[in-house]
């Protein structure tokens, strides 16, 4: 059990640091592969393009990752996809290893398909980092279109669902630089 733990803390870190034409890799085993399939569902190694060639949106591509962030407990992974405004949710298995390869929800975006930005509660504008809060089940996601932070709450992912909290906006509809609550 301490090796499969210790393989799959060392499978994140890879899948931290190794991005490759818009494909998120990691190095646990090479069936896994986060963000790239090809028409049937299976990993795509060398597809290379968003989505492998599929001009919309889905729950099995990528166009630019950025962030990502675990929760052990929730068993999931967290993906910002910057250029859809989006952040990927993926189910894992005890250890942290995806079940499959497709989102199972998405935030900042009311479905896997749209890519629109926005200054909402529910939508992202450029979204670039995430950070997990384990205390307190919140997830962090900074986004540079709006100029803000905003926190959801991840104690249970609902695709499309809002933030509970925004830092450096005076409310979720503004998006000025410089701004700050009173």
């Amino acid at each position: 059990l301490k090796m499969k733990l210790v393989g799959s803390l060392l499978a994140l870190f890879v899948v931290t640091c190794i991005f490759h034409f818009g494909i998120l890799l990691a190095a646990y085993s090479s069936s896994d592969v986060i963000g790239q399939t090809d028409g049937s569902g299976e990993a795509d190694y060398v597809g290379g393009s968003r989505n492998d060639g599929i001009v919309t949106n889905s729950n099995f591509g990528m166009v630019n990752p950025g962030g990502i962030a675990f929760d052990p407990a929730g068993q999931k992974i967290f993906i910002v996809d910057t250029s859809t405004h989006r952040i990927l949710v993926f189910n894992t298995d005890a250890f942290g290893v995806p079940l499959d390869h497709f989102a199972d929800a998405v935030l900042g975006q009311q479905d896997f398909y749209g890519y629109a930005p926005g200054t909402t509660a529910a939508t992202l504008s450029s979204p670039e980092d995430i950070e997990f809060d384990s205390v307190r089940n919140y997830l962090y996601v900074s986004e540079t279109g709006n100029n803000r932070v905003v926190i959801y709450d991840v104690a249970t992912v609902t695709t499309g669902e809002s933030a509970v909290k925004v830092l450096g906006q005076p409310d979720f509809v503004s998006a000025d630089f410089n701004v700050t609550a009173d």
